[in-house]
């Protein structure tokens, strides 16, 4: 088993790929294929020890049928089944353990979510299936129980999208290798587990259990530090892409110096450039070419966001006062201390 470890890597994730489990998280339904990465240090190989959960982590469990890939892929046609099977080589049974909290806030910020999914411990798997035993992957049934609780019942052929559709969409990003794992989605009823909780997952082919297919593991507790779960929300990913260019800008451009020496003509046209450019951060902010107040701005900011917001409000108040400035050609001790100003800002907001 040390070897499927050792030999894997990558492992790339379907996700949204039964309808019931899209419905019970209120998700949209992908128009194809939908996947993410987990990393293989996540692997939890059967008698390594427990799951072990974050402080601060709601974690959830997903039992999935797993694919162990026995050649390279790369461009498999969707409607090749024959060659899609050619490519595993053995199966598993996994449960892709996921920080429910920090998946969600990822979700709403845009961000990826492997600082959800990649945890020490997170997917913990059978013993290696022979592919002998599954002869068809699309017509076995998963199991999940939580002490003496059901929790998830449902047959793979409830699939979405199958395997050779699966393949192809990771396959034409990126290719697939000996060794690496393809977890084909999670069915309904995922729910939260806690320490002291045991899991035991199973997989079924014509009514009979695998019995290289069980799992059974413990969840603890995580002891040490907790680990930095928080996230930058988009409005400072999007500032912070800008502003660089804007500083550079700034840092080239001489307008004003306190000794009361003045930039020519030039390097105002130069500043009206910097100028525009603090109308792209202003669109970006607020979604909008006019003008709002510091009020209006807020309310299109979640609360974790306020700071990040207030010192892009004064960014977008800034670039009003440099435009029109530069419109009326006014080169002055204030212009001069508004490009300082902006400076401080951007020294002040969080990098990416």
């Amino acid at each position: 088993m040390a070897s499927i470890r050792a030999n894997c890597r990558k492992i790339m994730c379907i996700g949204r790929n039964y309808a019931d489990h899209i419905t019970e998280l209120n998700n949209t339904a992908p128009k194809q294929p939908f996947f993410f990465l987990k990393p293989a240090s996540s692997i939890l190989v059967p008698g390594s020890g427990p799951v072990l959960r974050p402080k601060g982590v709601s974690l959830h469990y997903e039992v999935e049928l797993g694919l162990v890939i026995g050649k390279t892929v790369r461009d498999l046609d969707p409607n090749d089944e024959e060659a899609a099977l050619d490519a595993i080589q053995s199966y598993v049974l996994a449960i892709d353990m996921t920080a429910r909290n920090v998946q969600d806030e990822a979700k709403k910020k845009g961000l990826p979510w492997s600082i959800a999914k990649g945890f020490d411990t997170f997917l913990p798997i059978s013993q290696e299936i022979a592919k002998s035993r599954i002869p068809n992957p699309h017509d076995a049934f998963l199991r999940l129980s939580v002490g003496q609780n059901e929790r998830q019942a449902d047959s793979t052929s409830l699939m979405l999208y199958r395997i050779p559709q699966q393949l192809a969409q990771i396959s034409r990003v990126m290719t697939l290798e000996k060794g690496d794992i393809v977890l084909t989605g999670t069915p309904k009823g995922v729910g939260q587990v806690k320490a002291g909780d045991v899991m035991r997952a199973s997989i079924e082919v014509g009514g009979k259990e695998i019995e290289e297919g069980r799992i059974e593991v413990e969840v603890q507790d995580r002891e040490g530090r907790t680990p930095n779960i928080s996230l930058h929300s988009n409005i400072t990913r999007l500032i912070n892409m800008q502003v660089a260019e804007i500083l550079s800008d700034i840092n080239s451009l001489r307008v004003c110096y306190p000794t009361g020496q003045y930039d020519n003509a030039d390097s105002i046209a130069q500043g009206h450039n910097e100028a525009l450019a603090l109308v792209n951060v202003h669109k970006t902010i607020t979604g909008s070419d006019s003008s709002e107040s510091g009020s209006a701005l807020a309310d299109k900011t979640p609360a974790d966001d306020q700071t990040d917001l207030r010192r892009a409000k004064e960014l977008v108040e800034l670039h009003y006062e440099v435009k029109a400035r530069h419109a009326n050609g006014t080169v002055d001790e204030e212009l001069y201390q508004a490009r300082q100003d902006v400076r401080r800002i951007l020294r002040e907001l969080p990098t990416v």
